[in-house]
């Protein structure tokens, strides 16, 4: 008797530790089928790198206050030129680049370069003059500088010179001038409080150039590149065929901007033997229009003197 009760002492124990045990698994599976219960990971070990660091952004460097970005610059503006007609000059004038009809007084400066034309003898006296200015279009003063081509007496002859109006034409010796000869020349206010002008004329080819300072009152209302049928003795002149001439380089600096003819409001200026009856004037010398650069430009004759 005692035995058997022992045995059910062990079996009753055994049975409860199976029961405890299955409860034990049930409540784990119950765990991991819960909705919305996530069991916490393992960490993953950090990778033993060094990490890269940030790399500095690659940018344009900001302009300074005086400069423009390449992407940013303002178009130089190109305005169409008026066209008149003249009797003795032929080629452009520009002004402030507001309105061409009441120009300000601001030009400062002036410069272009050109060929020296062959001009043809004739037995009549014929006279050609090519020139940069500052002045002269709406007011009596200007100050110029260029070169003759004439014929006189059936011999042609070739001469550099300058002149500040009222005054004559002075010429500059020191210069022996020849047809196909490059010249450059510049006229530019060297000082505004003393009214001091700059003017220079060099000939390229030789070498030779002239170089002074004048103290001149100038209306500074327009800048000028010019073929001209000039006055000789206070009558004007009939014009030498110097057959074309191209003026290349032009610039002028009015107020403070510096540009090409294309860069500020234009006069084309064609010649006409009369402009009183322009329909059935008699042209003298023709104006090529401003080309892609604005800076060049020519000038043909156009027939009998």
């Amino acid at each position: 008797m005692r035995n058997k009760g022992l045995a059910k002492v062990y079996v009753a124990l055994l049975l409860a530790l199976g029961i405890a045990v299955g409860i034990a698994k049930l409540y784990v599976v119950v765990q991991v089928v819960l909705p919305g219960f996530t069991p916490l990971a393992s960490p993953t070990p950090e990778p033993s790198v060094t990490p890269t660091p940030f790399a500095s952004p690659t940018t344009s460097p900001s302009p300074t206050p005086t400069e423009t970005p390449s992407s940013q610059h303002t178009p130089t503006p190109t305005w169409a030129p008026v066209v008149r007609r003249a009797s003795n000059w032929a080629g452009y004038i520009v002004a402030t680049a507001t309105d061409l009809h009441s120009a300000e007084p601001n030009v400062t400066e002036v410069s272009a370069s050109w060929t020296v034309p062959t001009v043809q003898p004739a037995p009549q006296d014929l006279y050609s003059a090519v020139w940069i200015g500052i002045g002269g279009e709406f007011d009596s003063t200007l100050i110029q500088c260029g070169t003759r081509q004439d014929s006189v007496g059936g011999q042609t002859t070739y001469s550099a010179w300058y002149e500040l109006l009222p005054g004559n034409s002075v010429r500059i010796r020191q210069i022996s001038i020849s047809p196909g000869d490059q010249m450059q020349a510049t006229i530019k206010l060297a000082d505004v409080t003393s009214d001091s002008w700059f003017l220079n004329i060099t000939d390229v080819t030789t070498g030779r150039s002239f170089q002074n300072t004048f103290t001149y009152v100038s209306s500074q209302l327009s800048a000028e590149w010019i073929l001209e049928r000039p006055n000789v003795n206070n009558v004007l002149s009939s014009l030498a065929d110097f057959d074309k001439v191209t003026f290349t380089n032009c610039t002028a600096t009015i107020g403070t901007q510096k540009g090409d003819i294309n860069s500020f409001p234009a006069l084309q200026i064609v010649m006409y033997r009369q402009i009183a009856t322009p329909e059935n004037a008699q042209q003298l010398a023709d104006v090529s229009p401003v080309s892609e650069n604005g800076a060049e430009f020519f000038v043909i004759y156009q027939g009998t003197h």
